[in-house]
């Protein structure tokens, strides 16, 4: 049995791999992490921020590369500099691509294969308890209040955090030899299209001050409703007209291309 879930958990990791697609696929994680949202029944909110997130980063990182070329072309080294941010952005999409890796993987290892699997996989103790609960709430038809939908945001908002996020953070800043745009690129203005404003960094390296921001994000979403926070994944302007149109429909799409059948539903 402890073979067979072990393989099992290996098939989940595997799908989650093909569908987190490439660095750059920002558009197909923000599809992968849209079908997680929806499938929760919308009581599992963080994939529904990260395809935010995902959205917000392709509109960034090309305007900072853009902003790099501007003022590469005042050193020598001009193209090299630029190479190096180039390889700072697909590091920050290498970073979303294994969030969006953990999100599916943790979600469908506890639905489909339940508590002992998720932590023979490692995860957090409080994050299989508040995934055990979303997905018992989903079976039963019955809503999560909305502390256990905070609960299950915070939870996975921190394990990915600890074990994704911040050491590959900071990795990717030590590696940007560029002084001047590391600062930049390390003070984003992060706005999100619900948001009136956006989230200020001092520093995105410091990890207490994303999990800050990213808690004022939860908070700002669930005051506009979720449903309005959905919808609001159209103001980006890049999501294909078959995603407004037909969603089931279009992550159908996604996995004929990608001739993927998942091992089972959740």
């Amino acid at each position: 049995m402890k073979g067979t879930i072990t393989s099992d958990i290996r098939r989940i990791r595997a799908e989650a791999e093909m569908l987190a697609g490439r660095p750059q696929d920002l558009e197909q994680r923000a599809s992968v992490y849209l079908r997680l949202y929806r499938e929760s029944g919308g009581r599992h909110v963080f994939p529904l921020l990260a395809a935010h997130g995902a959205l917000w980063g392709a509109g960034h990182f090309q305007r900072g590369l853009a902003i790099g070329r501007a003022v590469a072309k005042a050193h020598r080294d001009g193209a090299e500099r630029l190479a190096r941010l180039a390889d700072f952005a697909t590091a920050f999409k290498e970073i979303n691509r294994q969030v969006c890796v953990e999100t599916y993987a943790a979600y469908h290892i506890t639905g489909r294969l339940g508590p002992d699997a998720a932590r023979q996989a490692g995860l957090d103790p409080a994050l299989i308890d508040a995934l055990t609960a979303c997905h018992d709430a989903r079976r039963r038809g019955a809503a999560l209040s909305p502390a256990g939908t905070e609960a299950l945001f915070t939870a996975f908002f921190r394990w990915e955090q600890d074990n994704v996020v911040h050491p590959s953070i900071l990795a990717a800043e030590a590696a940007l030899d560029w002084p001047l745009m590391r600062t930049v690129a390390m003070r984003p203005p992060v706005w999100f299209s619900y948001m009136r404003a956006p989230l200020l960094f001092r520093q995105f390296a410091s990890k207490s001050e994303r999990i800050d921001k990213g808690l004022r994000a939860f908070q700002l979403a669930q005051k506009r409703g979720w449903s309005r926070v959905e919808a609001d994944i159209a103001r980006y302007g890049r999501m294909p007209t078959t995603y407004v149109a037909e969603p089931e429909r279009h992550y159908q799409t996604l996995l004929d291309r990608l001739d993927l059948r998942p091992l089972r539903s959740v």
